[in-house]
């Protein structure tokens, strides 16, 4: 992605493994200091990688599917300097790993690839480090790919609505949902991205900061104002990601998706969930099977600096996602074009992926 510096721009990716001295390390932009500071994160203990996960240093999907394999890598590289290297404690990691975020299918999808791929009776960091690698380069090239399979969606003169961060700081590069923006924008057709704050974590602040950098215009609006700007007319089309995809097109992703895929119904909008097959969630028949994240109600309590603006008597919850039935979806972007629900199975076996 391009980031805006004093003197031009640079190039850079939001997860890395690198290498110093000798020892692999997990590089990552801490999004926490967004859009304020560019910062990374850097570690080479796997126990800091999951915080990081956890924490939300990193975020997005793809993104922590991707960083969630290189903590395994950093797992298995202390393991094997401490000389305790065994497959159990390699599954205990693994084990641990996707448990730090649990409803973002890309996390587990990701980390099963990986095991299934590596050897673990010859240890070969440098065969697990090109294995990790491959996956890692696999993801980038689908995001390019969802973004050339759709920017034909984006006309001139449109108002786009987003919700949370989809964007290259949820992925490796180029993102999901603002892929086909990126695309579109270098074709220069001229249009409007409304960008939903998505509290409570604020992650509209990472879209607005990706679309400052990529010189693409942009709105930045509260959650509460989508449906008004709908009413106006200035919102055209709704592309999001997602966190896990079931078999019958029931989609988990950020809270407040499902509000928006309703109102999109509602005035006639179309609503599309951009996809990387690793999101794909075969497995599971029905929604109520998704593991919903309920995550520390202290997000909800504070803005920034300021603390206690909910008394703490005053019972809360903080539920991290929300499912949108197949009903409110006009289609899904993936790589291999655009896809209606009803198709996603049987193109998913055609094609024979594997998420895990």
């Amino acid at each position: 992605m391009k980031v805006k510096m004093k003197n031009g721009s640079i190039n850079t990716k939001t997860v890395e493994l690198i290498k110093i001295n000798n020892i692999y390390s997990l590089k990552l932009i801490d999004q926490t200091k967004l859009p304020h500071t560019l910062k990374y994160f850097t570690t080479s203990s796997y126990i800091q990688g999951i915080t990081a996960i956890k924490e939300m240093i990193v975020r997005g999907a793809p993104a922590i599917g991707c960083t969630g394999v290189i903590t395994l890598i950093l797992g298995i590289q202390e393991l094997v300097l401490n000389q305790e290297f065994s497959i159990p404690r390699i599954l205990e990691i693994k084990k641990n790993i996707i448990e730090a975020r649990p409803t973002a299918k890309d996390l587990e999808s990701f980390v099963e690839r990986f095991i299934a791929q590596i050897n673990l009776n010859v240890i070969n960091m440098e065969e697990y480090v090109k294995i990790a690698n491959d996956l890692i380069g696999e993801s980038e090239n689908e995001c390019m790919l969802i973004g050339q399979q759709s920017k034909h969606l984006i006309s001139e003169n449109m108002g786009i609505l987003t919700h949370c961060n989809a964007g290259a700081l949820a992925t490796v590069d180029f993102g999901t949902a603002l892929s086909p923006m990126r695309f579109a924008n270098s074709e220069n057709i001229k249009f409007k991205v409304f960008v939903n704050e998505t509290r409570p974590r604020m992650q509209g602040l990472l879209t607005a900061w990706e679309l400052y950098n990529e010189d693409i215009d942009f709105e930045y609006i509260v959650d509460n104002a989508a449906g008004f700007y709908m009413y106006l007319g200035k919102i055209n089309l709704v592309i999001v990601g997602c966190d896990r995809v079931l078999k019958d097109g029931s989609v988990a992703n950020k809270i407040g998706t499902l509000e928006k895929a309703v109102l999109a119904k509602a005035f006639g909008i179309p609503f599309y969930v951009a996809m990387p097959w690793s999101t794909f969630e075969p497995n599971l028949e029905n929604a109520s099977q998704i593991p919903i994240e309920y995550r520390n109600t202290k997000e909800i309590k504070t803005i920034g600096n300021c603390n206690n603006i909910v008394p703490d008597f005053y019972p809360t919850s903080n539920p991290a996602f929300d499912i949108t039935p197949p009903e409110y979806i006009t289609g899904f972007i993936t790589k291999d074009g655009i896809i209606q629900d009803h198709e996603l199975y049987d193109k998913f076996l055609k094609l024979n992926y594997k998420t895990s």
